[in-house]
């Protein structure tokens, strides 16, 4: 399969070239970043995927250039708002093209996002911290709000009240839960959903130590979502 890295000289990027280029199943076929035409490099080099691990500020038209394309893309990079992704969805279905956006590669906070969502059902009093590296920039995470997303889908009081914007760099709400923060040397990403209940308490918690924790979701995230058939949300769709 002939994939391409668009950012492909960050820390994921390259994290990516790893995680790519030692599998016998890919083929990279391009490595762009900043100052590269990403319309005409696709054109030139004929992708079935662009992973991108660039810029919040940049992933929007990024998405939308990937798809316009006729291009799958598994975008690796925060910042996509819920009408974006509609948007991109009914993009995908008009070109009968596919698309995944991953807010976490790593398999066990997938894993994480899934309980959680499981014990939403059951208790209704839940708090979220989420760990990050000093430079990352988005607060709170993109696998923080999806967690939150898919807890809401169980979480009956939750939903009913509606979304509420998050506000504040490093504690908020989002979805009526509250979400704590963390930005520090040390941190690669770790998160953890805090339930509550009389005389009692859940603690879900997934951390990554080192960046290879990404490398298994990377690839399948880009073995499988071309064939999803429609433009989707979260690791989960892959598994």
């Amino acid at each position: 399969m002939k994939v391409a890295i668009n950012g492909a000289n960050g820390k994921m990027g390259r994290l990516a070239q790893t995680a790519l280029g030692n599998a016998k199943e890919f083929e990279i076929v391009g490595l762009w970043g900043r100052g590269d035409d990403l319309a005409g490099k696709i054109e030139e080099t004929k992708p079935a995927v662009v992973i991108d691990f660039t810029l919040a500020s940049v992933v929007s038209q990024n998405t939308r250039t990937i798809i316009e394309k006729g291009v799958c893309p598994v975008i690796g990079t925060s910042g996509l708002k819920k009408d974006e992704l509609a948007t991109f969805a009914n993009l995908c279905a008009s070109n009968g093209g596919s698309g995944l956006v991953v807010p976490n590669f790593s398999i066990t906070a997938v894993l994480m996002m899934k309980y959680a969502q499981d014990a939403a059902r059951y208790i209704k009093n839940v708090e979220l911290v989420e760990f990050h590296h000093e430079k990352k920039e988005e607060s709170p995470s993109g696998t923080a709000l999806k967690t939150i997303e898919m807890m809401s889908e169980s979480h009956l009081e939750s939903r009913s009240r509606g979304e509420e914007l998050f506000e504040g760099s490093l504690g908020g709400q989002y979805l009526n839960v509250p979400v704590h923060s963390v930005r520090m040397p040390g941190f690669v990403a770790a998160q953890e959903v805090i339930f509550g209940s009389e005389g009692e308490t859940l603690v879900l918690k997934s951390s990554a130590t080192n960046r290879d924790a990404f490398k298994n979701g990377i690839r399948l995230a880009c073995l499988k979502a071309p064939s999803l058939g429609r433009f989707a949300s979260g690791l989960e769709h892959v598994l």
